[in-house]
């Protein structure tokens, strides 16, 4: 088994100080931002555009900030957001406007692999994200989201779960409606400190 050493990057310490969207809708409201491509161009399980297209179903709201180096790679997405009344598609924003815009969501969402091996891909980060660690799980922390990845990132799933400020899932489970009832309970009702 190979070791790694490794320094995650952690939250600033900031206070939340925009009221969440949930609060006027009683629904819950992911974002997705950064580095973005269109997910059908590597062959692997679409996830952000899959679950967009079922957030209605579903019963919660997908916010999509892309920063992307092809403006047709979001002609599909542009396309559902038109479609589809709970997929936001919004336009890239800078990193410290970044942390005040997202506290107002509830769920700091990461890309989730495909279950199937079949559908990953040649996509890297789909190979073996265990030891990964995004900057953006310390921007959750500090906007007050709770963080939804995948479980392949043991890493932060393991902080997340143990700090109850979120936790690691497979793509089987972001496409149940009882999943995000129950996270529903949990964020919106019980609460999350």
């Amino acid at each position: 088994q190979q070791k790694r050493i490794y320094l995650p990057e952690f939250s600033w310490g900031n206070t939340p100080k925009i009221e969440k969207l949930s609060k006027t809708d009683n629904m819950l409201h992911l974002v997705h931002g950064g580095t973005f491509w269109d997910e059908a161009e590597d062959g692997s399980w679409a996830c952000i555009y899959e679950l967009g297209k079922r957030t209605e179903e579903l019963g919660i709201h997908l916010h999509l900030y892309p920063i992307s180096s092809s403006e047709q790679s979001l002609d599909r997405y542009r396309e559902l957001a038109d479609r589809v009344n709970n997929f936001h598609l919004h336009l890239p924003v800078g990193y410290f406007e970044w942390l005040s815009v997202i506290e107002q969501y509830d769920i700091g969402f990461f890309y989730i692999p495909a279950d199937d091996s079949k559908e990953k891909g040649g996509v890297f980060r789909m190979q073996d994200p265990s030891g990964a660690w995004a900057n953006k799980f310390g921007d959750f922390v500090d906007g007050g989201l709770y963080s939804v990845m995948t479980k392949r990132a043991k890493a932060m799933a393991f902080m997340a779960e143990r700090y109850g400020i979120g936790e690691g899932v497979f793509q089987h489970q972001v496409l149940r409606k009882d999943f995000w009832e129950g996270l529903k309970q949990k964020i919106l009702e019980e609460g999350v400190d």
